[in-house]
């Protein structure tokens, strides 16, 4: 009868603890689906996007009101696109890219909205607010800039020249800017 009981209830206990495990990951799941950081990776060519994060500029809640329709446009990223969409969003990028070694940064709209920086160069990035930044280039690449400050940034790890990173600006769920490595 020990038998039986022992059986009865060490299994139910192991029951219970295997669908607490499942109710977790199952929340963990649903968060990391509803969060606002989404990543997505898919292939892409060569020639378009380097970052593989899923990035919108129209549902920004830090939209920058002062953008023209081409940097607009340029901050929409065509992730599931087809490779025609990605080249003509790759060439309007390339367009309205602006050689720089200095990108300032105010309450995260950035300026130039697409920077071509030399890929064995420093490049600056200005903060002029009053609160810390912190810049996410493509997936693992994190800077934080002080306020009222500037942070150099080294970009020979970025050994891809001729691709567009899009970095973020503090957990903003869109791209803030664009970085062409030339």
């Amino acid at each position: 009868m020990t038998k039986i009981f022992y059986r009865k209830y060490g299994i139910k206990n192991y029951l219970i603890i295997a669908l607490t495990l499942l109710a977790i990951t199952l929340a963990i799941l649903i968060y990391l689906k509803n969060s606002n950081f989404k990543k997505q990776f898919n292939d892409q060519p060569s020639s378009s996007i380097a970052d593989k994060r899923e990035f919108d500029a129209s549902d920004s809640f830090i939209e920058n009101p002062n953008l023209t329709k081409e940097e607009k446009q340029a901050l929409k990223i065509p992730i599931g696109g087809t490779d025609a969409e990605k080249q003509e969003h790759f060439q309007l990028a390339i367009k309205i890219a602006k050689t720089t070694d200095t990108i300032e940064i105010s309450n995260c709209h950035p300026q130039p909205i697409v920077a071509k920086i030399n890929k064995n160069e420093k490049a600056v990035f200005k903060n002029s607010d009053s609160k810390d930044h912190t810049i996410i280039i493509g997936l693992k690449d994190i800077f934080k800039i002080p306020a009222k400050s500037k942070k150099e940034i080294d970009f020979s790890f970025k050994n891809e020249a001729g691709k567009l990173f899009g970095y973020g600006c503090d957990s903003s769920p869109s791209a803030a800017g664009l970085l062409f490595i030339i």
